[in-house]
């Protein structure tokens, strides 16, 4: 069976809702009213970007935005898209799923959910299959004791809309790092200027707290390694592929080292240095694996530079790569990363 394509919101203002793509044809995504997708919010320009479908084949393309588009956390001018992949505009999230032609429309599965953009009244007609334009305008939704996602999209799927848990606390946005990958959160938050406490928790009982405000992180903790400094807690929670983040309401920021940088060159500075471990991995043992000596030791040690000895001596003390990063709170995993996969490679230490 043939399959067609939607944009499902996944976050932002219109989170819930899908538009369905046409099979063939362009689509206009922007705050001008008499666009297909209207997304009314001060941070997309009128004609924002423009998605082209050909056959199996979808391009998105930025039409000069003064903000930018992203895609799965690169800002791109041009580039093409596949299901999966993920597309910030403004404050928006959505994510490009393929779906059954013949699928009857998803329903809604409470009332608190936003309206399907082919809800909406009033929809332009086309020669091409339907294209309603999305809400210009997010509805206000009734307060229900919890909104549920739609029937066809699993609950893990989804981040949640403002709620009050049982204790009173307020969860503002929560979600799983595998469907909405950190570094795509984060650009959201800058858009939208959030404030709030980020915490993180990934693989293995590990946590973060980022401390955000207007948008940036001015803070950042790793939990059991509190003298990491916090630029090198973000980059090292940037490459965190499980877990879950919840964003709680804003509390006073502990005594500690500030960041000033932006955003998003903390978030370009972090995804390069993350590209550049991938690009090692297959040299460097996992993050847990044992490091141990070698026995015999045939390399000379005086052919190190000091700098390199004291990394030696941080792999005899801690016996891991994570514990050896961590024994340099000031010195990027990258370059740390780098010295282990020398000294690998010249015979002094090894990974069991």
């Amino acid at each position: 069976m043939a399959k067609a394509l939607k944009l499902r919101f996944v976050a932002g203002k219109y989170e819930g809702g899908e538009f369905r793509l046409p099979s063939e044809g362009e689509v206009l995504i922007g705050r001008g009213a008499e666009l297909p997708v209207v997304l009314a919010e001060d941070m997309v320009s009128r004609k924002h970007a423009r998605l082209t479908i050909r056959a199996d084949h979808i391009r998105i393309e930025d039409l000069g935005s003064t903000n930018g588009t992203f895609v799965n956390g690169e800002r791109v001018k041009s580039a093409e898209l596949k299901p999966g992949d993920r597309v910030l505009i403004g404050t928006s999230i959505m994510k490009l799923l393929a779906v059954e032609a013949a699928e009857a429309r998803p329903r809604r599965a409470s009332a608190a959910m936003p309206p399907l953009p082919s809800e909406r009244p009033g929809a332009r007609a086309t020669s091409a299959p339907p294209a309603p334009r999305a809400p210009s305008v997010p509805p206000a939704p009734p307060k229900p004791a919890r909104p549920q996602p739609h029937t066809t999209v699993s609950p893990q799927a989804e981040m949640h809309r403002p709620e009050r848990s049982g204790t009173g606390s307020i969860k503002t946005v929560a979600g799983s790092i595998e469907e909405i990958p950190l570094p795509d959160i984060l650009q959201l938050f800058a858009a939208s200027r959030k404030t709030g406490l980020l915490v993180v928790k990934g693989a293995k009982g590990s946590r973060a707290n980022l401390y955000i405000e207007s948008g940036q992180v001015v803070l950042a903790q790793l939990d059991g390694a509190p003298q990491v400094k916090a630029r090198k807690a973000v980059h090292r929670v940037l490459r965190w592929k499980t877990g879950t983040f919840e964003l709680r309401p804003n509390r006073s920021v502990p005594a500690g080292e500030r960041l000033s940088e932006s955003m998003e060159h903390l978030l370009m500075d972090g995804l390069r240095e993350f590209d550049e471990l991938e690009r090692l991995r297959p040299d460097l043992p996992p993050d847990e694996a044992k490091l141990v000596l070698l026995r015999p030791m045939t390399s000379k040690l005086r052919d190190l530079l000091p700098s390199t000895l004291d990394i030696l001596q941080a792999v005899h003390n801690a016996g891991s790569v994570a514990g050896t990063m961590d024994a340099f709170p000031d010195m990027a995993d990258l370059d740390v990363a780098m010295e282990l996969v020398l000294l690998v490679q010249k015979g002094y230490i090894k990974g069991e």
